[in-house]
């Protein structure tokens, strides 16, 4: 009946050797029959009899003449083997090797509860060098199994590379079969009912790939205040404040109607600047009567009813340049050689050399602006032909000058990245990267004699404000050339509101489509 046993493992084990899991029926040490799958695992030594620092399991010497050593399979064996074998297993997979044998002899291998079957397992002569046999040994119920040596002396060494157990046990799952070939496909559905017809555009296909806004026939739309001198506009596509020689207004946005609770006065006049922060507006403003000798003001107005908020901030002489970072509104002006700055949250000016108490300095500068515009947390300042230089204020308000940008720079923009100019002297268009204070490639030209007014970026174009020739010029900042032009009357403001490009002058005009 054992040998029966034996001869059916090791055919399990011929076949187990590709890490598969395999079923099999094989007689257990209590002699009940159950169905069985091998699992390999990485060879490890569970038995080596020798001594010194190999010695593996409970035993360092040679198994004598007609003596049955028992060792315990299950666990980590009896000592410091590395493997593993779980207790549930009921036979193991093993490399068994005769070492040093003294005589002609063989060896077998059995459950350690049973009688010895009597029959071979590995055969070995007297000196023979170590030869390897493979031998599937059934365990007892508690883990163990023998070793028998019929003659002479010999070492043993055992070596497991995979175990035997129930089909019912907690076995590791084996890898997942292969994918199985797709269904076939179903049915095409109904087709559904035709769609609208799409509506006739109003533009060339060029200019729509373009992005020429401009050329949309059917978005322009120009609003008369040439009564009003207007010299500032904001829109956010609800709302639209237009600043002129008096104050700011409200207009309808279709219709260009003034709406009701819809004006102020700035405290000076004349609106140069319409900045929105939340809920408040503030108009930076000078006295039309007396531009080049009357300080300018920095107003804030509730921006639901247009009420003014506070006193009015004093402003530089001739004030028309604004910017915000930094929560701040920085004002400049043509005349006053300094920068007045606001906190957009409380109204108050910023304090720009707190070490003098009693007093709130604005940021000096060596000469009036000519243009200013924010990248990041840093604002820059333009200055005027009589120093022609740009100066860079940080968040603390510090001041220091771009020694690589000497020109008469009149407006500024900024695309979030690099600065854009117009060198006035040369009659160019000049790209500066404000983190080196270095011009970046070729200045270039963009009209002859041009009176650069404001200028404004929209994500695609920069659009320059050409008074004098009653028209917006459009700049391709990528290419650095001029790629087209929009006829208005005086472009003395712009504001880019997400979708729509706003100028003021004698009229109030809408260039892109909402």
């Amino acid at each position: 009946m054992m040998s029966t046993r034996l001869a059916q493992l090791t055919t399990v084990a011929a076949l187990a050797v590709t890490g598969a899991v395999i079923g099999t029926q094989f007689v257990s040490g209590a002699g009940e029959s159950s169905e069985s799958i091998f699992v390999s695992i990485t060879p490890c030594r569970l038995v080596d009899t020798r001594p010194g620092d190999i010695n593996v399991g409970p035993r360092d010497t040679k198994i004598g003449p007609d003596e049955t050593a028992t060792f315990t399979a299950w666990g980590t064996g009896d000592a410091d083997s590395p493997c593993d074998i779980p207790a549930t297993a009921t036979a193991i997979a093993t490399n068994t090797v005769a070492i040093a044998p003294t005589a002609r002899s063989f060896m077998t291998l059995y459950p350690g509860d049973v009688d010895n079957p009597g029959t071979a397992n590995l055969n070995y002569t007297a000196g023979q060098a170590p030869t390897p046999n493979a031998a599937n040994v059934p365990l007892s119920p508690t883990g163990t199994f023998n070793v028998f040596n019929a003659f002479g002396d010999v070492h043993v060494v055992i070596d497991i590379n995979g175990y035997y157990q129930p089909a019912t046990s907690d076995a590791p799952a084996g890898d997942p079969g292969p994918k199985g070939d797709p269904g076939q496909p179903g049915a095409t559905g109904a087709q559904g009912p035709p769609g609208d017809a799409p509506d006739p555009n109003r533009m060339p296909l060029d200019d729509i790939l373009e992005g020429r806004w401009d050329r949309d026939p059917g978005r322009f739309r120009t609003y008369d205040v040439t009564g009003l001198q207007s010299e500032a506009v904001w829109s956010d596509g609800t709302d639209l404040l237009i600043g002129f020689n008096g104050g700011i207004e409200r207009l309808a946005i279709d219709t260009g109607a003034t709406l009701a609770a819809g004006s102020a006065s700035p405290a000076q006049g004349r609106a140069r600047d319409i900045t929105v922060f939340g809920d408040d507006v503030y108009v930076t403003a000078f006295d039309p009567s007396s531009p080049f000798s009357s300080p300018g003001s920095i107003q804030r107005f509730d921006l639901a009813t247009l009420a003014p908020i506070g006193a009015p901030i004093a402003a530089p002489t001739g004030a028309e340049y604004a910017a915000v970072a930094n929560g701040r509104l920085y004002v400049g002006g043509s005349v006053d050689s300094f920068v007045t700055v606001v906190d957009l949250a409380t109204g108050q000016q910023v304090d720009a050399n707190p070490s003098t108490p009693g007093v709130v300095d604005d940021i000096g500068l060596a000469a009036p602006t000519r243009g200013i515009a924010a990248v990041g947390t840093d604002v820059f300042v333009a200055i005027n032909s009589a120093a022609d230089q740009m100066v860079e204020i940080d968040a603390d308000l510090d001041v220091q000058t771009l020694t690589g940008i000497a020109e008469d720079f009149h407006h500024l923009a900024s695309d979030g990245t690099l600065l854009y100019g117009w060198d006035i002297d040369d009659q160019v268009m000049r790209t500066m990267d404000p983190t080196t204070g270095l011009e970046v490639g070729s200045a270039f030209a963009i009209g002859a004699s041009v009176d650069v007014g404001p200028i404004e970026y929209d994500g695609r174009w920069l659009y320059v404000g050409n008074p004098t020739e009653a028209e917006i010029i459009i700049v391709d900042p990528t290419t650095r050339s001029k790629v087209g032009a929009i006829p208005d009357i005086s472009p003395r403001s712009m504001h880019f509101d997400g979708a729509s490009l706003w100028s003021a002058g004698y009229v109030v005009a809408r260039h892109l489509p909402l």
